[in-house]
């Protein structure tokens, strides 16, 4: 509903714009007593400003566009990275189920989700802000997969060593969805 807003002010205020140009044109004529060639030259000034002024606008509006898209192609692959290793946006309930949940990960689609990230072009991203959590999205996935590759951490048999594993674990993901939220009021 905003970019229709944004859209229709635009025209408004161009057709406003041309509608005043007529309106002093004729005006121009019947007051003033110009003569034909004087008010087509005005006329034409004051067409040419509303055409420059417009199509800045019609350039503002599509490159907030195209900032929102990306942004929004990112958030994607971050809920895509939150979903590979909860499977879903809630994880397990029970911090004792962490690490059951943690060991039967599917590591294929968490590479994926980290190497969609990682291919995500940092410099055609305008705001500090999402580029910092993508760095965090980014580093969470890391050490979930550094975690999951450990044969030490996924073999690990005492209790201690599953509550800590699930202690990392949930604050990867507690950072992932952090980072999910925090683009969701960016976009």
């Amino acid at each position: 509903m905003k970019k229709s807003v944004v859209l229709v002010d635009v025209v408004f205020a161009a057709g406003s714009m041309c509608l005043i140009t007529l309106a002093v044109a004729a005006m121009a004529i019947h007051v003033w007593q110009w003569n034909a060639q004087t008010v087509a030259a005005w006329v034409q000034a004051v067409g040419s400003i509303v055409a420059i002024f417009s199509g800045a606008l019609l350039l503002r509006y599509q490159a907030n566009l195209q900032r929102r898209n990306r942004l929004k192609a990112v958030q994607a692959i971050i809920e895509m990275a939150v979903r590979s290793v909860t499977r879903r946006l809630e994880g397990p309930d029970e911090f004792h189920d962490m690490f059951e949940h943690f060991v039967t990960l599917n590591r294929e689609e968490i590479v994926f989700a980290y190497k969609a990230l990682c291919n995500v072009p940092l410099h055609e991203i305008d705001s500090s802000k999402a580029v910092v959590h993508i760095g965090a999205a980014i580093e969470s996935l890391r050490r979930i997969l550094n975690m999951l590759e450990s044969d030490r951490i996924t073999h690990a048999s005492s209790e201690t060593e599953h509550i800590m594993v699930a202690g990392a674990f949930d604050a990867d993901v507690r950072s992932l969805r952090h980072t999910v939220k925090e683009f969701a009021a960016l976009t």
